[in-house]
């Protein structure tokens, strides 16, 4: 079977992660805390700043699906067609599928693995109590692998998704641009992360890995989900289309097109 140009494209770019993601984890089970010492500095505005965006970019859905809500409230009083309804829909399905499995995994993860944080270990003082990132210590109420904030900025690969399902070929073009502004962003949360002394290098790329993980089944169960999507819109539009003011509505958007 011969494979076109995209999809070796796309397995080029998964081995060159996979060797990344190894190449990181492997320097960090060396030099983690060695890492952590040359990068901290607590104060900085630019760590702490991008600490914030990154977590931040996760509940940017919020404003997203209240947009969908009030679109659709125009619709179904009449105001404005809600236009691409799936689409939208899809969009936010697919992020919230991605924030909700992200924040479970990262949940798990702290309670199981209960890894102390390299400023915990500078006010302990006392080297011994740090563990590698393959080393499960429990609930001990600590919580630094993996990297909550690095998971979570990986949400802005939704935005990849848009460019990479988008039908028209001239804007999918730009979607390798985006998945790299989009690994940057990523790329600089995690370093904000070790700079402000909350997690190791293990534990950020930990979480860069799982965070292309989910991505990978979130954008594989896709079609099933979009099929459930439709579903329920065809439901939906068929209550929709009973209601008298939707034949109110149509009929004031065929006088705006004939005007």
């Amino acid at each position: 079977m011969k494979l076109s140009s995209a999809r070796i494209k796309g397995l080029v770019f998964v081995l060159i992660i996979l060797c990344v993601f190894a190449g990181l984890m492997t320097l960090g089970s060396f030099y983690d805390v060695i890492i952590s010492e040359t990068l901290y500095n607590p104060e900085s505005v630019f760590a702490e700043i991008m600490s914030f965006l990154g977590k931040g970019s996760a509940f940017m859905i919020i404003p997203y699906c209240i947009i969908i809500a009030v679109l659709w409230i125009l619709e179904f009083t009449g105001k404005r067609r809600f236009e691409d309804k799936r689409r939208w829909i899809e969009i936010a399905a697919f992020w919230a599928i991605y924030l909700v499995m992200a924040a479970a995994l990262a949940y798990i993860a702290k309670v199981c693995w209960g890894r102390i944080r390299y400023y915990e270990l500078l006010q302990a003082g006392d080297s011994s109590l740090f563990t590698q990132w393959y080393e499960p210590q429990g609930n001990t109420g600590h919580d630094s692998f993996f990297s909550g904030h690095t998971i979570l900025s990986g949400s802005a690969l939704v935005l990849f998704y848009c460019f990479n399902t988008l039908k028209d070929k001239e804007k999918a073009n730009y979607q390798y641009t985006v998945l790299v502004v989009c690994i940057l962003f990523m790329a600089v949360t995690a370093v904000s992360r070790i700079m402000l002394g909350m997690h190791f290098l293990t534990d950020v790329t930990f979480a860069g890995f799982l965070g292309f993980l989910i991505f990978y089944i979130d954008y594989s169960i896709m079609p099933f989900v979009k099929k459930l999507i439709d579903k329920a819109c065809m439901k939906i539009e068929n209550i929709y289309k009973n209601k008298p003011f939707a034949h109110a509505s149509e009929s004031a958007s065929d006088n705006k097109t004939e005007d």
